[in-house]
């Protein structure tokens, strides 16, 4: 195992990973350090970490991507993420992107900001694929702004 400062990384590691990165929907990975464990095939990402997909962008203080023959396989995180779509911006307690499936799967506390309205779940499945969002377990669903169903503060 050996741990890699981004700034200090020299031009070949960096073109190949980049090729690891265009086999997929991944645009780009940034990270403050990089720790690349060859032996277990896996890559940890720490520090302000932002990846960028072709339909979201997820950002979050720690993932590690596991890989497979040259290509990532999964990619998971443990300290909270946040995704950012075109119409929504989504946070989660973890996640788990399984590539192959085009799947993110988001667990603990899960909240869906979409317009005026908020959702909150236990765990949600975000399809790529299908371009929906599926929440599950004890839903809450509130407006920011409670004009249209109740009186608002400012009315009150």
């Amino acid at each position: 195992m050996w741990s890699v400062n981004l700034k200090k990384i020299n031009l070949v590691f960096l073109l190949f990973f980049l090729s690891l990165l265009l086999l997929g929907d991944i645009r780009d990975i940034t990270a403050e350090e990089v720790i690349w464990n060859q032996s277990e095939s896996k890559i940890t990402f720490r520090g302000n970490v932002e990846m960028r997909e072709e339909k979201f962008q997820l950002f979050t203080p720690r993932m590690v991507a596991y890989m497979k023959e040259g290509k990532f396989k999964k990619i998971e995180g443990e300290d909270g993420v946040r995704i950012i779509r075109e119409k929504e911006k989504i946070r989660a307690d973890t996640f788990l992107y399984v590539l192959k499936d085009r799947k993110l799967l988001l667990g603990g506390k899960v909240v869906i900001e979409r317009n005026e309205v908020n959702l909150e779940g236990e765990s949600a499945v975000f399809d790529l694929g299908k371009d929906q969002v599926i929440l599950k377990g004890k839903i809450k669903m509130f407006w920011k702004n409670a004009s249209g169903n109740k009186s608002s503060e400012k009315d009150r």
